[in-house]
C-alpha cells in the first residue's frame, strides 16, 4: 500500500486547550493504515485511546464514517449520479 503520510515522531499527540489528544489527521490515518505506524507508535495511541473518551469517540465516528463509504462503493453508480456528472461539465 502507498505510504499517505510521513509520520513525524513529535505529531502524535495533539495538544489542546481541553487537553491532550491524537491529532485529527493521524487518527484518521491510524484507522485507515495502523501500518504505517512503529509498534512503538501504534501501542501509544492504542495506550491513548483506552485513556480518552473524547479520542474514542471520534474515532468510533470515524469508523463509522469510512465503513458507511466502503459499503456505499460495493454499489454501482446511479442513473441519477451519472446525470448529475453530465450536468455539471467538468471540463471547465
Amino acid at each position: 500500500m502507498m505510504t499517505l503520510l510521513k509520520i513525524e515522531e513529535d505529531e502524535l499527540i495533539m495538544k489542546s486547550e481541553q487537553g491532550n489528544h491524537i491529532d485529527d489527521t493521524l487518527l484518521e490515518l491510524f484507522i485507515l493504515d495502523e501500518q504505517e505506524f512503529s509498534k512503538e507508535k501504534r501501542k501509544e495511541i492504542e495506550t491513548h485511546l483506552q485513556q480518552c473518551e473524547e479520542c474514542r469517540h471520534k474515532m468510533a465516528k470515524l469508523k463509522m464514517f469510512y465503513d458507511i463509504l466502503e459499503e456505499e462503493l460495493q454499489n454501482p453508480i446511479s442513473e441519477n449520479a451519472y446525470k448529475i456528472l453530465e450536468k455539471m461539465d467538468l471540463k471547465k
